[in-house]
């Protein structure tokens, strides 16, 4: 599952694409990822060797751990008395503490994988049920065996992991067929919706399709065989199953290719995959787990990838998410399916070959599978880990910089002669090492707002401490859901202000509005905004508002003398937490305006009005949401929101990690957390 890449490596190497790519070194283990138009292709390697520590990634131990227990409950002994009632609470009890985990960590994850453990309860209780001739056995079985487990299960999760639902909202949220809004008529819309081609389908899956196409067929010709042996004699079933899975080998190889010639959708192989393996578990049903959960993995992989090209998750930019995410889970069950697959082919076609002077017709069948099996084992798909890896261990902004467990090490190295005056990092260095030493608590700090995938957050993300607003674009789309945007902009525009305007009062008023306590001035706040807009806090020093607490060559750190309550609040009084049907909130500075769920997205809160916002939020729901959260996420994505939240002192202390509060271009994905505190 996870030394393996997709083979639209190899294929580069092969037509020159590669070569084409001398001035962009990062295309080794950037391109691969990126194969279908508007989508993420992501698969393991990728994941872990590009080291973004998003949900999709911290959640891969808890979903494979939750298909484990899937095997343990398919392969537990049918007798009560060998198993014992401890072992099967504690069975369950397991689940439902995975199964709440997996909708905390990566909601995503949830409906696949319990899907999954679903289907393992019911070939549990099948293997029972076939074995029992009494009809009220057969409820017992049913009820004992799939819908009181499965329902304790759910149960459970949720009960575990309440205060963390009772409080979480998203965008994403629901599902709609496909469509290509452009078009007129619905029919038009749906059958002109852009869907992954074979041609990328096959250089993404296309490993684990050889694996499911010829595992598929050496089962479905046992199953053909064993229905004729029973109609009939063993040599005519032997020839015949032959000649059943030649001619569906044979279609399924002429369909692929009249379908890369018209350049069809991926759905026309994808579909007779999805209904012969369906066909191939339900033949499979009575058979060892070792044969039908591979099987069923497999089918489901399939499932998942005909499922993105029918329906979107409501609310995704275009279907980028939906194409990601359950890609991402079909990889991981074609691997554990190709992991069982493969060996067992292997054996199984060795076994097989005779040789000697007398030709044998189902040498020619299980030499060629041999073959395949061999390429696929030491074949294409290494290509990619081989080539990627050198190419990101050697994306580095310094090469001689220090290899480290310190993240921030790197920062030392380059100065404003080798990074030039907007990168001069080692100032910010040394800023953030003198924050980290100086200031206690998590005052808000403002810091340079700049276009997605630039130097920017830097300050935040290295100390902790909240700002006014990282990347926006992952703040609207987490916070779609409450209508943020309206929010999100007026902070850019206060940021732009705040450093540009050569009025000093009026960026003064905002910096009060913010509740900003220090104000941060280096190399990339000099790149965004003019010299006239930045003098103007040389002369909020003399007038006694600021006071420069760190200064190292071009980089300034100002102290606000007297922070302000933020003007921005509607109220500091308890509320309850905002629903879609939540009103909008009106502007505490213009009092007959109203703004987009302004209770969600409201600045920090100091002195008074904070301890009694915290105070209303800090029972047992809230703690125990920060809790949960934080042992999974440490904190990433709530501080993440802390930087659109801005939160005070005391809040902001529960909300912000020093591992993750900026918005370097791909820090915290994380779902939206809306009235986790409701500060209002």
């Amino acid at each position: 599952m996870l030394l393996l890449g997709n083979l639209a490596q190899p294929l580069w190497f092969m037509n020159g694409y590669a070569a084409q790519q001398a001035n962009r070194p990062e295309w080794a283990f950037w391109d691969a990822t990126r194969i279908v138009p508007g989508t993420v292709n992501e698969f393991p390697f990728f994941t872990f060797l590009f080291a973004d520590l998003h949900a999709h990634m911290i959640v891969m131990p808890l979903s494979l751990a939750l298909l484990g227990l899937g095997v343990a409950i398919v392969r537990r002994p049918r007798a009560s008395a060998t198993f014992g009632w401890f072992n099967t609470l504690s069975l369950i009890a397991m689940i439902g503490l995975l199964v709440g985990a997996l909708r905390a960590t990566n909601t995503w994850d949830y409906p696949t994988f319990v899907g999954l453990t679903a289907i393992a309860f019911a070939i549990a209780a099948w293997n029972a049920f076939r074995r029992e001739a009494s009809p009220s056995a057969r409820v017992g079985i049913v009820v004992g065996m799939l819908l009181l487990p499965f329902a304790a299960s759910l149960i459970l999760g949720n009960l575990l992991f309440a205060p963390f639902t009772q409080h979480f909202t998203t965008a994403s949220s629901g599902i709609e067929l496909l469509h290509d809004g452009a078009r007129e008529s619905r029919i038009a819309q749906l059958l002109g919706a852009e869907r992954t081609t074979l041609w990328d389908e096959l250089r993404l899956y296309g490993l684990w399709l050889v694996i499911v196409i010829a595992g598929g067929l050496v089962l479905i010709k046992h199953v053909i065989g064993l229905e004729f042996r029973i109609q009939d004699s063993a040599r005519r079933s032997g020839n015949e199953s032959l000649l059943t899975i030649v001619a569906l080998g044979g279609s399924l190889a002429v369909l692929v290719l009249i379908g890369l010639w018209r350049e069809w959708s991926a759905l026309v192989l994808l579909l007779p995959l999805l209904v012969s393996g369906t066909w191939l578990c339900w033949n499979l049903r009575n058979y060892p787990p070792p044969l039908l959960l591979p099987a069923v993995w497999g089918t489901a992989a399939i499932g998942l990838l005909v499922l993105v090209e029918i329906v979107v998750v409501t609310g995704d930019v275009g279907r980028m998410n939906t194409v990601f995410k359950f890609g991402l889970h079909s990889w991981i069950l074609f691997a554990l399916m190709g992991a069982v697959a493969v060996p067992w082919l292997m054996q199984r076609a060795l076994s097989r070959l005779r040789f000697g002077l007398q030709f044998q017709p189902t040498n020619g069948a299980y030499g060629a599978l041999v073959l395949l099996l061999a390429l696929l084992r030491g074949g294409p798909q290494h290509v990619y880990p081989l080539t990627a890896t050198p190419a990101r261990l050697a994306d580095r902004w310094n090469p001689a910089a220090p290899r480290s467990l310190d993240g921030a090490a790197f920062m030392a190295t380059i100065s404003s002669a080798t990074g030039g005056p907007e990168h001069a990092l080692d100032e910010d260095a040394a800023a953030i090492d003198w924050l980290q030493r100086n200031v206690p608590g998590t005052p808000i700090i403002l810091e340079a707002h700049r276009p997605s995938y630039q130097w920017a957050g830097r300050i935040a993300t290295y100390t902790g401490l909240p700002t006014l607003l990282g990347w926006e674009w992952h703040q609207i789309q987490q916070r779609e859901v409450v209508n943020a945007r309206p929010a999100i902009a007026n902070r850019q525009n206060a940021i732009q202000t705040i450093y540009s305007t050569p009025d000093p009062q009026a960026a003064l008023d905002l910096i009060h509005d913010y509740g900003i306590e220090y104000v941060y001035v280096g190399g990339a706040e000099r790149a965004a905004y003019d010299t006239t807009g930045l003098s103007k806090f040389t002369v909020l020093v003399t007038s006694g508002a600021l006071e420069e607490a760190f200064s190292q060559g071009q980089t300034q750190i100002f102290r606000v003398t007297e922070p302000g309550v933020p003007g921005v609040l509607t109220s500091d009084i308890l509320i309850e937490a905002p629903t879609r049907e939540t009103p909008p909130a009106t502007d505490a500075r213009h009092p007959g305006k109203r703004v987009a769920r302004q209770s969600v997205i409201t600045p920090g809160i100091a002195g008074r009005a904070t301890r009694r916002c915290w105070q209303a939020c800090s029972g047992w729901r809230c703690s125990m949401a920060l809790h949960c959260w934080a042992c999974r996420w440490r904190l990433r994505s709530l501080a993440t929101g802390a930087m659109v939240v801005g939160p005070g002192r005391v809040s902001s202390a529960c909300l912000c990690s020093a591992t993750s509060s900026g918005c370097l271009p791909h820090s915290a994905c994380g779902p939206t957390i809306a009235g986790v505190c409701s500060l209002a």
